[in-house]
C-alpha cells in the first residue's frame, strides 16, 4: 500500500524535470511541493487523499490518469520539436528486470540518490553486476534501418534539441545567419529512427 502523497510525488517526478520546466516556463528546479500541487491541480489525486493508503487497484487508477497527463497535457508538442511521439518504442519484456525490494539490493529511496551510489549497490548482485560489466565492455555500435532478426537490438526514441537565441530588436539568430539556419535544418532532418546493437 502506498500513500496518496507518495503516488502523487513519484508520478509527477516521472514526468521528467525537463518536461515540467518547459510546461511551467522555468529553468528552476521543480520542488516536491510544486509536484504535489500540480498533481492536485491536474486531478491526478485529491488533496484530501495525500495521507490515505492506496490499494493496488486504486494505484492502477492513478497510473491510468498519469498516462493521460503524460501523453496529453504535458506532452510538449506546442513548445518544442519532439521528434519521437509517433514512433515510441515499447521495451521488450526481457529489457526489464523486475524490481523486488525484498531482494535488499536497492530500495526506492536509492533512486533519489546519485547515479554512482546506485551502481555500487547494483554491483553487489551477481546477475546485475554481470549485466553492468557486459554493458561497460561494449566497444562497437552497430546500426540498422530495419530491425535484424538475430541478436539484441533496441530502437531508442531521440529528442532533437538545439538553441536558437533571440537577439534584442532583431529576432532569432537563425533569421540573421543563413549558415546557422542551414545547420539547424540539417540537424532537424537527421533520421534518428534506427536500430542499435553493441558488441
Amino acid at each position: 500500500i502506498a500513500s496518496g502523497g507518495f503516488m502523487a510525488l513519484t508520478s509527477m517526478r516521472a514526468m521528467g524535470e525537463g518536461k515540467m520546466q518547459i510546461y511551467l516556463g522555468t529553468d528552476d528546479e521543480i520542488s516536491d511541493n510544486t509536484n504535489i500541487e500540480l498533481a492536485i491541480d491536474k486531478d491526478l489525486i485529491g488533496e484530501d487523499s495525500l495521507d490515505k493508503g492506496f490499494s493496488d487497484e486504486e494505484a492502477d487508477g492513478i497510473l491510468d490518469k498519469f498516462d493521460d497527463l503524460y501523453y496529453g497535457e504535458f506532452w510538449p508538442d506546442n513548445i518544442e520539436n519532439v521528434s519521437y511521439k509517433e514512433n515510441i518504442s515499447q521495451l521488450e519484456y526481457f529489457d526489464i528486470k523486475d524490481y523486488k525490494e525484498d531482494d535488499n539490493i536497492i530500495t526506492l529511496d536509492d533512486f533519489y540518490t546519485v547515479e554512482n551510489q546506485v551502481i555500487i549497490k547494483l554491483k553487489t548482485d551477481d546477475e546485475l553486476k554481470s549485466l553492468w560489466d557486459n554493458f561497460r565492455n561494449l566497444s562497437q555500435i552497430y546500426t540498422s534501418k530495419e530491425k535484424p532478426e538475430n541478436g539484441y537490438w533496441v530502437n531508442i526514441p531521440a529528442k532533437r534539441r538545439y538553441i536558437n537565441p533571440q537577439v534584442v530588436s532583431q529576432g532569432r539568430v537563425s533569421n540573421l545567419s543563413q549558415k546557422l539556419s542551414k545547420e539547424i535544418n540539417d540537424f532537424l532532418n537527421v533520421d534518428f529512427n534506427i536500430w542499435l546493437s553493441g558488441k
